[in-house]
């Protein structure tokens, strides 16, 4: 992940030398422009009684001013004292603004701004306030502006002489400026958390974006393991973690000593050898009442589709497959950081789906690590294997929820589009998750489990078949399937982000590349008491 800007508070003064200072507008309702009268100097049009006058009075002297009513996301330059200049954006009608329809707009204001010669930029928070909280307020315009400066570019214009340093472009200076001394420490707070946020879905984009010739199993697991044991001793990481972190990685003499036969017979066909990670964060606080919670991730760093080979349409950007191992070390990475009140366990199967002599075969029948024999119908739904053994696995050490991620489904895709379906077996669990998705704006729609689902997945000659009899309702089936490896007991959801890995719909998601969503809404899950 690249970051190219510094970001601090400060105290507003309008005499300070910013490049450009950043403020908002919002057009009035039809009856507010009726009860104002024209004035020369006055727009009947748009509403900027928020900002200091300093910040209003030049863009009154603006020309353009009257064409300029404050619709959402329109832009207007206007000159400032000193040689500064002034960007207004339009909100719209300010009872219409939401957290996201903000979001969008600072979104695309960083786009504007980003290859721009301003090498101080001032954003006047009290402008974008609409929660009248401004430490959330901060927060959101952190995680965007974070999320979108993201690239990955590692492999652009690299240099053949390792001696020839490359250029460094000087970072931005970016401020949030505020009215007085006492929100100082609510805005610090704000831009701490969203940058923890940010960061954790940018490394998660990092994971799911880098290339399938060089994220190979073993590299996957050694990469995350390595990050989980530099949150400890990260001088970067402000918050100092008293928690017990613990880390334990199965190797294959391991994974075959558990009898993960069905993430082995995945794993068959690869040159590369599997991986399943445990990582444990235990509070320094636990009572009776503390939960334990697990997730478990699909972690297929390319998926070819075995023997039931995908056609050239569609394996293309199969290295995105591994994008639920991501989104649930990116929520977990999060929930250390903040120091969730919970017992949190990450659980990640990790391994390649390819073809070769020795890749496992339709029609073959295998039996999985709880005992259940399952008919291998297609090679290519195989993540529901992977996650068979590690659910299985983890219900060992006794969660009370389990939630796995995973793109699994292309049912799921045509179904909800750019939505994240959500099943599971536990209505409460999922209300929590879905009203998470609803906090942090993320699209999410709860898919059922009916009973016809799971007899459609039961088989003739085994316990159960990989898919079902038909492709109606695949996404339902598959969850169907993996129920089957939780204990009685346990409230367990289902996530099949398929729809949301990529995300180029959002002005904070890179274009044709991996999105973070549902990291957030995990990780607001997590946080919740």
């Amino acid at each position: 992940m690249n970051l190219n800007f510094n970001l601090n508070v400060e105290l507003f003064d309008f005499s300070r030398k910013s490049d450009l200072k950043i403020v908002s507008s919002f057009k009035k309702s039809k009856d507010k422009k009726k009860e104002n009268n024209t004035s020369p100097t006055t727009s009947t049009s748009i509403d900027i009684k928020h900002l200091s006058a300093e910040l209003r009075n030049p863009f009154s002297n603006v020309d353009t001013y009257k064409n300029f009513e404050g619709d959402y996301n329109k832009f207007l330059y206007y000159p400032l004292s000193k040689g500064s200049m002034g960007l207004m954006i339009g909100l719209g009608e300010k009872d219409k603004l939401t957290a996201e329809k903000l979001r969008q707009s600072i979104a695309l204001i960083y786009k504007a701004i980003s290859d721009k010669m301003y090498k101080v930029v001032e954003f006047d928070i009290s402008s974008f306030n609409i929660l009248s909280d401004v430490s959330k307020t901060a927060q959101i315009l952190t995680e965007t502006l974070y999320m979108t400066s993201y690239t990955f570019n590692k492999y652009q214009n690299i240099k053949v002489d390792k001696k020839d340093k490359k250029d460094k472009k000087d970072k931005k200076d970016i401020i949030f400026s505020v009215r007085n001394s006492k929100e100082i420490t609510l805005v610090k707070e704000g831009i701490e958390k969203g940058k923890t946020i940010a960061l954790g879905v940018n490394f998660a984009r990092d994971l799911v974006n880098e290339v399938p010739n060089v994220m190979n199993s073993e590299y996957l697991a050694k990469v995350i393991v390595d990050d989980f044991k530099h949150l400890k001793t990260s001088s970067d990481n402000k918050v100092k973690i008293k928690a017990k972190l613990s880390a334990k990685v199965l190797s294959l003499k391991e994974i075959k000593k558990e009898k993960m036969n069905l993430l082995l017979a995945v794993n068959a066909g690869s040159v590369y050898e599997p991986r399943v990670l445990y990582l444990n964060y235990t509070p320094n606080k636990v009572t009776k009442n503390t939960k334990h919670i697990a997730l478990v991730g699909k972690g297929l760093t390319f998926d070819s589709g075995g023997y039931s080979l995908k056609p050239s349409t569609s394996i293309v950007g199969m290295k995105f497959d591994m994008a639920g191992a991501a989104t649930v070390y990116g929520a977990f990475r999060n929930s250390i950081l903040l120091k969730s009140d919970h017992i949190i366990s990450c659980f990640i199967g990790i391994t390649d789906n390819l073809v070769s002599s020795k890749a496992y075969l339709p029609d073959a029948v295998i039996q999985g690590r709880s005992g259940k024999t399952v008919e291998i119908i297609s090679t290519d739904a195989e993540g529901r294997l992977v996650l068979a053994d590690v659910l299985n696995y983890s219900m060992d050490f006794r969660p009370k929820i389990v939630i796995d991620v995973a793109t699994l489904t292309g049912a799921c895709v045509r179904a909800l589009g750019h939505v994240c379906g959500v099943m599971g077996n536990n209505k409460e669990l999922i209300k929590k998750i879905l009203n998470a998705a609803e906090a942090q704006d993320e699209r999410a729609w709860e898919l059922p489990i009916f009973e016809e689902y799971r007899d459609d997945i039961k088989s003739t000659i085994a316990d159960l078949r990989n898919t079902g009899n038909s492709s109606n309702a695949g996404a339902q089936k598959e969850a169907a399937f993996l129920e089957h490896f939780i204990k009685e007991g346990v409230n367990w959801a289902h996530l099949d982000i398929a729809g949301v890995d990529s995300a180029s719909h959002l002005n904070y998601c890179p274009k044709g590349s991996a999105s973070g969503l549902m990291i957030r809404t995990l990780t607001e899950f997590l946080l919740h008491k």
